[in-house]
């Protein structure tokens, strides 16, 4: 069945005609997708937040390596997002959402390396080569004596 209101009748035949019992109304739920992290993709934090669609205004749970990490509620558009309270292990790991009885395709990720400071630099990242320390040792001599030579002419 597609998504949306359904409603189910059941009939039975008789000898004096059809009979119908009561009408069941109910939901079909969209399947949900995890959009955030991506497929193959890295998080630099180990509270990486989850993000994706499901049927709207639905319970949605959010489970990584098969184990529930945190919960949310989609809103009226099917978005939803939640963040775990406990941080995962650094390595690669697989998440899926679950909501109305149907589970998302996984999606493989990697957690770290950490950016736990938020300045965009991973942490434990050598900078290098910016600035004058990245003058070749020749050009400061030559650097030097045109100094110098200017020094001398005035």
């Amino acid at each position: 069945l597609t998504p949306g209101a359904r409603r189910a009748v059941a009939r039975q035949t008789t000898g004096n005609g059809i009979k119908q019992s009561g009408e069941v109304r109910f939901i079909v739920g969209a399947k949900p997708v995890v959009t955030s992290p991506e497929e193959g993709g890295t998080v630099h934090t180990d509270t990486p937040t989850f993000t994706g669609t499901a049927t709207p205004n639905s319970a949605v749970e959010v489970l990584v390596d098969g184990e529930v990490v945190c919960t949310a509620t989609a809103d009226a558009t099917g978005a939803f997002a939640c963040t775990p309270a406990t941080p995962l292990q650094a390595g690669g790991r697989t998440v899926v959402a679950r909501s109305t009885g149907s589970t998302s395709e996984e999606v493989h990720f990697t957690v770290g390396p950490f950016d736990r400071d938020g300045d965009g630099i991973i942490d434990g990242t050598v900078l290098s080569g910016g600035g004058c320390a990245a003058a070749p040792a020749g050009l400061w001599l030559v650097a030097a004596a045109a100094w110098l030579a200017r020094r001398r002419r005035r």
